[in-house]
Order: structure tokens, then C-alpha cells, then sequence
């Protein structure tokens, strides 16, 4: 089975400032009062230019977190410690990475998914790891 995102994660009221910032995709709750929102970097692209973020580095190590991304980041963490998550995989094969951006700097580079849940606040429950906590398993792929 696959998995494939590229996801904005932080709390709900965090997720829900991205609007302020002209993303127009709509939060998807998840569990533990969090929420995420779909990075597609066409629509990040968009945002940046209309908003005239300052562009931040990208990042080579990842897939789409270019600088349009990343100056996106910045700006929403200014409200709440905001992680981007990627996943790739198909059959059990693939990788994640992630990073984790606080008071508009980034406080982690490059890590995996639990690391970067980890420090933006979520804490494992009931034997879980902090992924299936907010009940990431059933976001299989990005929203139409």
C-alpha cells in the first residue's frame, strides 16, 4: 500500500492561521487537537508570490520544502511550532523526512516524522508512537 504527503502539521488553531497567509486549502483535523494541510508546492508557490514572503533556503535532502516552503514555515511558526512532514513509500518501501520550524527559525534540520511530532508538542499515547497518536496511518495520500 502507499503513502504519500507532504504535510504542514502543527495544532489546529496554528494549522488554521494559514489562511491569514493566503493558503486556501482547509485543515484536516486530527487527533490530540492537531491538525494538517496539504503542501502542494504549485499552491506554496502561489502564496509566496502573492504574499511576497522573503524566500528562505530550500532544502536538497527533501523533495518539495524549496525556499517558497520554507519562508511559508517561518511565517506560520511565528504563531506555534510548525512541522513539515514527507512520506513516500509503496509496498512498505520508501522514506520520510522532517524538519520543524519554531518562532519563525528552524529548530530541526532534518529528521524523521516522530522527531519532528515530538517537538512540536505531541506526546505518544497508549503504546502508540507519536504518528499513530494523531492518527496519521489513515492520511494515505494528499487530498484531491
Amino acid at each position: 500500500m502507499a503513502h504519500c504527503i507532504q504535510a504542514i502539521i502543527a495544532t489546529a488553531g496554528v494549522v488554521a492561521r494559514a489562511a491569514e497567509l493566503g493558503l486556501t486549502d482547509a485543515p484536516i483535523a486530527l487527533n490530540s487537537g492537531f491538525a494538517w494541510i496539504p503542501a502542494p508546492g504549485r499552491e506554496i508557490e502561489r502564496v509566496a508570490e502573492v504574499t511576497a514572503l522573503p524566500r528562505s533556503p530550500g532544502d536538497e535532502r527533501f523533495l518539495r520544502l524549496g525556499s517558497a516552503l520554507a519562508a511559508f514555515m517561518a511565517a506560520l511558526s511565528r504563531h506555534g511550532p510548525v512541522a513539515y512532514v514527507e512520506t513516500e513509500y509503496f509496498g512498505g518501501v520508501g522514506e520520510q523526512i522532517a524538519t520543524v520550524f519554531d518562532r519563525g527559525a528552524r529548530i530541526l534540520e532534518c529528521g524523521s516524522a516522530n522527531e519532528a511530532l515530538r517537538a512540536i508538542g505531541v506526546r505518544a499515547a497508549h503504546g502508540r508512537d507519536e504518528w499513530d497518536t494523531l492518527g496519521l496511518s489513515s492520511h494515505r495520500s494528499m487530498p484531491p
